[in-house]
């Protein structure tokens, strides 16, 4: 139940602070949030002409409300009435708050009417969110293209240090030394892509916002300067985003174009990110433009030459960054009205009990540091204003605006004016319920986490390690929360005090009046004396006087107590230049990935230029936006809005730090894919020999007619070997590729029961290899075989292409097919993002085209393309065909489509969308023509790209938990064809029932009990 505010305090006295709260005194400049006045009764009109004159020159209010910078958009005064009466609109987006002046006879006084009014449609809010979903699209496309840059980076670092086979001495032997030269400067341009990734997709976020909030960012900036600019930004912005796209969608169905959307959806792609590109040069401009202004007026006597002033920007960086700082935090009272105006600036006083001062260990690291490197500031500390100071950020916190939800995702450092007395006090209630929220909130996260961890099968251990991992990431809530806890108990106790205090004032009063024979006065009478602002207004009653009410503010102050020497500044400006630039720079050029390098050197000259001349440390050192400058008043409330909406949304937007997190982890985790890869050493791997039972004396008879795959047998397949070509023998040959090159023919011999016509043709692939590749550098491998069939005398050609066996192959697999699958999710996530599939393959083979050189390495469909071409044009074979599993089935498909011959792929990824990224590109009806997967439920790999129309999903026996990786195993799809499509006169074994839980194998003989004694299961 919610706590009844307490009785106010006498209005003439001071609450005292309880005894056991110590008080310090701290200078702060307490804010001015508005001017208050009170309300009267309603304005008759038929005193007009008479009210008119009441109020007399200057002394009407609307005029004295000034527009904050914080304000998306500069209000506007409109005069009715005469002079008397008047209107201030503020329209921060799709509603208005109009501010109503009245005024009445000299009795009545004068009312101000606060008014909210929406005045937008619901085809506007629609159209603004169709524009927020373009812009989406985009920022998607950026997201994806970053993370390819990431793993081509890996692919990179995977190469120089030895992980894989592409390093060659002079005698062509495979050198797995690590470069560590080269392995250091690629890893630096690693952290480097992070931070700039990070930065991009900052502004991305933030282009997103500006388009559904109606575009007032962007409207502030381009051709701002032209007195018809506003009118200009509409018209461009309405064109880009939608009226040339629609004309370039109805060119293309008046000229009967079946690919008119295509047009039109590329056509929109392009626009917005054309549009994305001057948005991101005005806001570097502007963030740029504005650090300069700001470093060159900083002081009278700097000088103005271009060079020092750039100087000083560097300066100014380094000392902002390198610098150590003591972090102040508590509560402080002050009394202010709950018309949010103050009469006077004074001192605040912390309570001593809440007051918190954190030292970091970078500060008490420097505190050791010689004198020519740091300065000592700590008799004479600094204080640093940070962004919300500058923006005067300090949202009430009262009964009214809590929430379980805001508490719990507040910022952090805190910043409220909580209210604890008068008529919008916080409850008890809602003080303790937010600390029970947090609690509770990191209680089920971390109850989720485990609660996965152990559906998947994980141990104690690794679930040990993740809930710490959680914990780690969740600091900051944690922190929050002790925070709140603290503060929680603070502000009880402050309410409690002012308790206590107002009950003994109250008894004081009443026994100095019982003395005094009842002649004092009331308390509260000298609170009507008590001079203020809302007493000058004219004709104002005394009984609309706001009630008083006591906040407490959170205060945050920061200090710089050390400060690194010039000297140090520039060390530490050429050490990280070297670093994070020049030395990247050159290793990604070294190991010839030109491409990957040309673009590490432009987005290092863009961010660097960001970094060194930074906007926030200009504002943080000064304290102020007075510096952004402008001829008159209005230019300079427009220039101070405008940066200050880019500082907030983009230049000190708190996403950075998550999209760094969140880049850096991901860099991280395909570091460690490499590393894995480093440690399991050999590229080859045989396959485990399976334990096959008598020929002819077992077999899977299949499910009913009505259960089995219609594509079981795959007879009709153009080159198939007559009815034994199945499904089963495309998935078993799949398998096959795994298997050791020297026991490839006795498992042939095994499968196909020694049939005449099927051979190992392995001799034949060396011999490709040998002159296509000669220095083995192309990590895939794959075999050829020979069946007889389909017609008399005819011979068919098996490529059978090996799928993944290692960490290089999965770092391929990410490289080939990561770009189309994380395009699925993006259209997944974005409403209504089926729509834009169409142009999918045009944007992934543009982020390719971007790390051409790096796509190269991984481009082991090349090879297998020239050798199935090349078996074509020999014309020793009636039919060639190509089968794999996993990335081998993916390779497969991709052959497939470019040789133009049938492809089987097992769990493969697809071709769809990736498939104008090849080279040469495929288009996706060759990849309906020739191609065929089979899909098995619940595996990932194969939902890697849009499936073609040709395909058959079969099913999986895992548990759900672990059906993800377990559904790929290729013998595990074996068994599943087996079992539902019959073994045919093929050979069954021990492992479908042993390793992957499968029902035994009916015996031909009807001696069902030997199954046990052949196949025993494994303790």
């Amino acid at each position: 139940m919610a706590e009844e505010n307490p009785p106010e305090a006498p209005a003439g006295e001071e609450a005292e602070a309880p005894k056991d709260v110590e008080l310090v005194e701290v200078e702060e400049e307490e804010i001015d949030l508005s001017r208050g006045v009170a309300k009267s009764n309603d304005w008759d009109e038929e005193d007009d002409e008479e009210d008119t004159q009441i109020l007399l020159d200057g002394e009407d209010l609307l005029p004295d409300f000034q527009d904050h910078f914080s304000l998306p958009k500069e209000s506007c005064m409109v005069r009715s009435r005469k002079k008397a009466n008047g209107v201030r609109v503020y329209d921060p987006g799709f509603s208005q708050q109009v501010v109503i002046e009245e005024t009445y006879d000299e009795n009545n006084g004068l009312k101000i009417e606060v008014k909210k009014m929406t005045d937008v449609t619901t085809g506007h809010q629609l159209m603004n969110a169709f524009y927020a979903i373009v812009a989406a699209l985009f920022a998607g496309f950026l997201f994806v293209f970053c993370l390819q840059i990431l793993l081509f980076v890996v692919l990179d670092l995977s190469i120089e240090s030895g992980a894989t086979s592409f390093n060659k001495t002079a005698d062509g032997e495979e050198d797995n030394s690590i470069r560590w030269s080269t392995v250091i400067g690629v890893a630096f341009a690693l952290i480097s892509f992070s931070h700039y990734f990070a930065e991009a997709l900052v502004i991305a976020g933030s282009f997103i916002m500006d388009a559904y909030n109606d575009h007032p960012l962007s409207r502030t900036f381009i051709l701002k300067g032209n007195k018809h600019g506003h009118v200009i930004i509409e018209w461009l912005f309405l064109s880009c985003f939608f009226l040339f796209p629609i004309f370039v969608g109805c060119v293309g169905l008046l000229a009967a174009s079946d690919k008119w959307w295509y047009y039109t959806s590329l056509s929109w792609f392009i626009l917005v990110m054309a549009f994305f590109c001057i948005f991101c040069f005005c806001v570097v401009f502007y963030e740029v433009g504005s650090c300069y202004s700001f470093v060159a007026n900083r002081q009278d006597a700097d000088s103005d030459f271009i060079l020092d002033v750039l100087k000083r920007c560097v300066l100014l960086r380094q000392t902002r960054r390198m610098s150590g700082y003591v972090t102040s935090s508590g509560l402080a009272r002050n009394v202010f009205t709950n018309t949010e105006a103050t009469d006077h600036t004074r001192k605040s006083q912390i309570y001593k009990s809440s007051l918190e001062i954190h030292t970091p260990i970078w500060t008490r690291l420097v505190s050791c540091m010689p004198s020519f490197l740091y300065t000592n500031l700590s008799e004479n500390p600094k204080t640093i204003h940070t962004i919300p100071d500058v923006q005067d950020y300090r949202p009430f916190l009262t009964k009214h605006t809590w929430s379980l939800e805001r508490i719990f995702c507040r910022p952090e450092p805190s910043r409220y004016i909580s209210i604890v007395r008068g008529p919008g006090a916080l409850t008890k209630g809602q003080l303790r319920s937010s600390v029970i929220c947090s609690l509770l909130s990191m209680f089920f996260i971390c109850l989720l986490v485990a609660g996965f961890l152990v559906w998947f099968g994980l141990g104690a251990g690794p679930i040990i390690v993740f809930l710490l991992i959680v914990l780690a990431l969740s600091w900051s809530s944690l922190r929050n929360t002790y925070t709140l806890v603290r503060l929680g108990k603070d502000l009880i106790e402050v309410r409690e005090a002012k308790k206590t205090n107002y009950k003994k004032a109250q008894d004081k009063a009443q026994k100095e009046g019982d003395e005094e024979n009842g002649q004092a006065a009331p308390p509260a009478a000298a609170a009507e004396s008590e001079p203020s602002r809302r007493s000058t207004v004219t004709f104002q009653k005394t009984d609309h006087k706001a009630k008083i009410s006591e906040a407490v503010f959170h205060i945050t102050q920061l200090e710089r107590h050390y400060e690194p020497t010039e000297a140090l500044c520039w060390i530490s400006f050429i050490v990280e230049l070297g670093i994070f630039f020049v030395y990247p720079t050159i290793s990604l050029f070294y190991i010839g990935d030109s491409s990957l390098g040309g673009v590490f050197v432009v987005l290092s000259i863009v961010s660097n230029i960001r970094w060194y001349m930074n906007i926030v440390t200009a504002i943080e050192e000064t304290g102020n936006m007075d510096l952004v400058g402008g001829d008159t008043p209005a230019e300079t409330w427009a220039n101070k809005a405008r940066l200050n909406q880019i500082v907030g949304s983009i230049s000190a937007n708190g996403a950075y730090k998550g999209w760094r997190v969140l880049m850096t982890s991901l860099g991280f985790a395909f570091i460690l894919i490499l590393l894995t890869t480093f440690d399991s050493g050999a590229i080859a791997a045989a396959a485990a020999p399976l334990t096959y039972l008598p020929y002819g004396e077992w077999e899977y008879p299949g499910a009913s007619e009505d259960m089995r795959y219609p594509t079981c047998t795959l007879s009709r397949l153009k080159g198939g070997f007559a009815d034994q070509s199945t499904m089963l023998d495309f998935a078993w040959m799949a398998g096959a590729a795994y298997v050791a090159d020297n026991q490839t023919q006795a498992s042939l011999d095994t499968w196909f029961e020694n049939s005449p016509g099927v051979m190992d043709l392995q001799p034949v692939v060396d011999e490709f290899r040998s002159r296509e590749d000669p220095k083995n550098e192309i990590a895939v491998k794959f075999k050829l075989i020979s069946v007889p069939g389909p017609g008399a005398g005819e011979t068919t050609a098996i490529i059978m292409i090996r799928g993944t066996v290692n960490q290089f192959d999965m770092l391929a697999d990410a490289q080939l097919w990561s770009a189309a699958a994380l395009m699925q999710w993006l259209r997944g996530i974005i409403p209504i993002g089926e729509i834009w599939t169409e142009i999918f393959p045009d944007l992934v083979s543009w982020m390719n085209a971007v790390a051409s050189t790096s796509i190269e390495k991984v481009a082991f469909y090349k090879l297998t393309t020239k050798f199935a071409e090349e078996l074509k044009a020999n014309g020793d074979y009636a039919h060639i065909q190509v089968t794999g599993h996993s990335l081998g089935g993916g390779l497969s498909l991709i052959t497939g489509a470019q040789a133009k011959i049938p492809a089987v792929g097992l769990s493969a990824p697809n071709a769809r969308i990736s498939g104008k990224s090849y080279d040469p590109p495929i288009d996706w009806h060759d990849i309906n023509k020739y191609g065929f997967n089979i899909i098995p439920k619940h595996d990932i790999v194969p939902k890697l790209d849009d499936v073609a129309d040709n395909w058959q999903q079969i099913g999986c026996n895992a548990d759900l938990s672990k059906a993800a990786g377990f559904c790929h195993f290729g013998v595990r799809s074996i068994c599943e064809l087996m079992h539902t499509c019959g073994s045919g006169n093929r050979p069954v074994f021990c492992e479908c029932v042993t390793a992957y839980g499968y029902e035994p194998p009916t015996s031909l003989s009807g001696d069902q009990a030997s199954f046990d004694q052949l196949c025993p299961m494994p303790e």
